[in-house]
């Protein structure tokens, strides 16, 4: 009995140990959430990339599968490393701020009880797009000359030349320049001489050019602004210190600066950013298309499918960073119905390539039964289009929203808010909402340039053969109640 007693003490023991781990994640926080709370660690804005420039004040969090114990240690593996405050964020995670303070590779570990994870963070030099002997475009031509169609190529030398905005100032440049980080010393275009012009105008960016050359050769949101910095990347080419990140911090240190810019903040709020979580905790490989990030890229390619777990629709899953070949970047205007049907849908057929049955309606519906049966979830491109549904032989009518409203579900679902807005508005633009349920807002600006002026969508009902009570209760509602 003893010995069953021992055996069994071993077995629980030896679980609790298992099943006790960590990981180690940078931790991105934009301008805005530097000013939620002033008396947190989280002073400085940072994009959570795990290259970065000397200097860099970065913030590192620690996650553990249980709670933690209070005896959490942070160790680095070189002096220059400067570990500094923490932050409890939740029961099982904690955040400390990390500062390299010299060119190198830095491992940074945690430990709480038996869990203990380690990141490895590399500090270097920013160089520029025409830095040094062998640039960005030597092996990466085919990115650069996509880059360089984009707004980000030229975003400084439109600022100077006068084509942005009349308040186009030197309180834009650093969002406009690469390396910008004024705590830190690490070749960005702040640590070189550069004086913004008192006349902005046509040929003041070749002027400056020729002024200040070792800034502008980092002018511009080039590579590096959302990579990091490329100087340990030229030089040992066969250690990649660059990275390719999806985390939508990476763009919210300069998209959701607290101010005009608040796309980040808006997204923060959807279920795009909040995605559904695969109860066995890892999705199969013909679910990664709708409920990964990476998956979703991988099919628009015609990458092969790979199965893992949930991760957030980021700005960059949406919008191709290198590509302006579609309006606003996004990654594709078309879509497939599973029926075989094609769809040009601006820059909402982006949207149909998930918001689709993917079942062939006609084929499956009357083959098919048990707990799968039936269109998969999100079926409004098939219902925006009026196709892929079984119609038991009558004709139904559809609405003419596909061929009226341009670039289809954004025209509608990301139409710039209306009214006078204190805070960053939830309907439209990145919130995806038509109303804020919440507040009961609704977004009606969509709506105007065919409908007129409304202030409800309920105002709007729908007519067939002089009846708009369709529910038959006696009132004559706006057309979704009905």
């Amino acid at each position: 009995m003893k010995k069953l007693i021992t055996i069994l003490f071993l077995f629980t023991i030896s679980t609790l140990l298992v099943a006790q781990t960590a990981k180690v994640t940078p931790y991105g926080v934009s301008p805005r959430e530097t000013t939620v709370d002033t008396l947190d660690i989280f002073d400085l804005a940072y994009n959570s990339l795990a290259n970065v420039g000397v200097g860099t004040k970065m913030y590192l969090k620690a996650t553990t599968s249980v709670a933690l114990t209070g005896g959490q240690v942070w160790t680095c593996d070189k002096a220059e490393g400067t570990l500094g405050a923490k932050a409890a964020i939740d029961p099982s995670s904690e955040v400390t701020v990390f500062t390299p303070t010299v060119k190198g590779t830095y491992k940074v570990t945690f430990t709480d009880g038996v869990a203990t994870a380690t990141i490895t963070i590399n500090a270097a030099l920013y160089l520029g797009i025409e830095g040094g002997a062998l640039t960005c475009a030597g092996c990466h031509a085919d990115k650069k000359a996509e880059w360089a169609e984009t707004g980000h190529s030229d975003m400084l030398t439109r600022g100077v030349n006068g084509l942005l905005s009349s308040y186009y100032s030197a309180g834009c440049i650093s969002c406009h320049t690469t390396g910008f980080d004024e705590n830190a010393v690490n070749d960005g275009f702040d640590d070189f001489t550069f004086v913004f012009p008192t006349v902005k105008g046509p040929g003041s960016s070749d002027s400056l050019k020729t002024l200040y050359p070792d800034a502008w050769k980092r002018a511009n949101i080039q590579c590096e602004s959302c990579h990091g910095p490329g100087d340990a990347h030229m030089s040992v080419k066969t250690d990649s210190k660059m990275v390719s990140s999806l985390d939508t911090k990476n763009c919210s240190l300069c998209h959701d600066s607290g101010t005009h810019h608040y796309y980040p903040e808006q997204w923060k709020n959807t279920g795009h950013a909040n995605p559904p979580v695969y109860s066995s905790g890892t999705w199969s490989s013909s679910c990664t298309r709708c409920h990964t990030g990476q998956g979703f890229i991988n099919y628009l390619e015609g990458k092969p499918a790979v199965g893992g777990p949930t991760t957030p629709y980021s700005c960059a899953v949406c919008h191709d960073p290198h590509s302006a070949d579609n309006l606003h970047q996004v990654r594709t205007t078309k879509a497939t119905l599973n029926n075989g049907i094609e769809v040009e849908g601006g820059t909402g057929g982006l949207c149909m390539n998930c918001h689709q049955s993917r079942r062939d309606a006609v084929t499956y519906a009357p083959t098919s039964s048990g707990s799968y049966f039936g269109p998969h979830y999100m079926t409004q491109a098939d219902m925006l289009v009026g196709t892929n549904v079984v119609t038991w032989g009558y004709k139904l009518p559809t609405s003419p929203h596909f061929q009226a409203v341009d670039n289809t579900c954004a025209g509608c679902h990301m139409a710039a808010p209306g009214g006078e807005h204190t805070d960053v508005p939830l309907i439209g633009q990145h919130s995806f909402a038509v109303e804020n349920h919440e507040t009961g807002e609704q977004n009606v600006e969509a709506c105007a340039p065919c409908h007129g002026e409304l202030t409800s969508f309920d105002e709007k009902k729908f007519f067939f053969n002089g009846m708009a009570d369709h529910d038959e209760d006696g009132v004559a509602e706006g057309l979704q109640d009905e």
